[in-house]
């Protein structure tokens, strides 16, 4: 019994939707942008500003390092799409509107 897509025909498939021959790289995903996403679950986490915020405070500054991904490909489209859909992510970047 061959697994789904296998075979001359799954191959055909695969290159007339301009896929690889071979099939998805190991571990590859779909891409899903964030709004996508959001929509699909139905949930938006809202976020509240700070309270009483004191401009006499000294100022602290900050460092956090995550891992978070990497473009699907090494390319300059690849890695703008990337860009777009992690610095639109308003967990990432809080913009005041």
């Amino acid at each position: 019994m061959e697994p789904p897509g296998a075979g001359r025909h799954g191959l055909a498939v695969r290159l007339a939707a301009g896929l690889s021959p071979r099939g998805p790289a190991r571990g590859a995903r779909p891409a899903r942008p964030f709004h996508r996403a959001r929509a699909r679950t139905g949930t938006v986490t809202r976020y509240t500003a700070a309270t009483r915020f004191d401009h006499a405070a000294p100022s602290r500054t900050a460092v956090l390092l995550l891992q978070l991904g990497t473009p699907d490909e090494p390319t300059p489209g690849a890695l703008r799409r990337y860009l777009r859909e992690f610095l639109s992510d308003p967990r990432v970047v809080e913009i005041p509107r």
